[in-house]
């Protein structure tokens, strides 16, 4: 009988990013990307400031019609994913420059411990729509 080898696979750290609220306005597209967290295929980042935009703007939209339910859905992401919430970047918030309604979100991005490399956020940056997720904030490291 043959010995088979093992083969050992280089595992790497996976990619963190931040998402901003804009990304986690769409159910569709919500569940999409923190589906792809749970399967750790990146390392999410959220932070307190964007969980209310998001539920803010989901009641404002009456995509989501009740309080409650928003309410739920935040506190959902927030026991999902309980190492995911950033601290600490409010200092680092006035250092951005990119559009000032945003600025946190790349504070957070920063504050993670990476260097972006990447931010999108409609029309207020001139990257096409097409080469990245809007509010998609990522990190190397």
């Amino acid at each position: 009988m043959k010995k088979q080898r093992s083969q050992s696979v280089a595992v790497s750290t996976p990619t963190s990013a931040v998402l901003d609220a804009c990304v986690l306005f769409s159910a569709a597209l919500r569940d999409t990307l923190l589906r792809a967290a749970v399967k750790r295929l990146y390392r999410l980042h959220l932070t307190e400031e964007i969980l209310d935009e998001v539920r803010r703007n989901l009641l404002k939209s009456g995509r989501i019609p009740d309080s409650g339910l928003a309410d739920r859905l935040v506190e959902q992401i927030r026991r999902a994913f309980p190492g995911s919430m950033v601290e600490g970047y409010s200092a680092l918030v006035s250092k951005m420059t990119n559009h000032p309604k945003d600025r946190h979100v790349l504070a957070a991005a920063v504050a993670t411990g990476g260097k972006p490399y990447r931010y999108a956020q409609s029309e207020r940056l001139s990257c096409p729509s097409s080469s990245s997720i809007w509010g998609y904030c990522s990190v190397a490291r």
